[in-house]
């Protein structure tokens, strides 16, 4: 089934230390609107094919996270289905500028908050859970480019409670280079049910998305 995947999302053609410079950003730049066949044509997500939010995003965030599947940081362990494939993508980008102009591009796009999908959860005891997030990701979840923290709020929450659950089990920021991984994994780790996640989550989706 991966393999198979991989193949279909080739033939359509996409994909952690930034270099903090963006280029000039053509947003119909032909060389990376495969991108939008998964994540969507602003690129605000599609639940469908676990695809996230990217436009609006920090593009130094995008180019840490494209450098962290070419390392084999992310999208390597055997449960990720959807990293592998992301992985293979931003393999097939060129040389680094390339990879920055790709996520530039990405982070160029106005997408939309998404609205909450998640269910379940108690923003009031989730606002407490996030206390020690927010030394890094910001009290409103807003993100620091100085910490290489990106915003949490205004991202799909499916996709934040995938990762975290990717966190929790070793399939993310096991390699000891991934310094951030690690970190994040540690944190993640305080997080121990899938009741405190959604908790967590609730309360996120409390908080407005940064401006890009």
């Amino acid at each position: 089934m991966k393999t198979l995947l991989t193949l279909a999302l080739l033939t359509l053609g996409l994909g952690a230390t930034p270099s903090y410079g963006a280029p000039p950003v053509d947003v119909a730049d032909a060389r990376f609107t495969f991108c939008i066949t998964c994540h969507g044509a602003n690129a605000q997500g599609n639940p469908g094919v676990a695809a996230p939010r990217l436009g609006g995003l920090p593009a130094w965030h995008l180019e840490n996270q494209l450098r962290a599947f070419r390392a084999g940081w992310r999208g390597v362990a055997e449960a990720d289905e959807h990293g592998d494939v992301m992985r293979t993508m931003a393999l097939a980008l060129g040389d680094d500028a390339e990879l920055r102009e790709a996520a530039a591009w990405a982070a160029s796009l106005e997408a939309p908050a998404p609205a909450p999908t998640l269910t379940g959860g108690d923003p009031r005891r989730g606002k407490t859970l996030y206390a020690p997030c927010a030394a890094c990701h910001g009290t409103q979840g807003e993100g620091v480019a100085a910490l290489e923290a990106p915003p949490l709020a205004g991202q799909n929450d499916w996709y934040l409670e995938a990762q975290l659950e990717h966190y929790a089990a070793g399939r993310r920021g096991f390699d000891p280079a991934d310094t951030r991984g690690q970190q994040m994994r540690a944190l993640a780790g305080t997080l121990s049910t899938a009741r405190d996640r959604r908790d967590v989550l609730a309360y996120l989706a409390t908080l407005g998305a940064p401006a890009p």
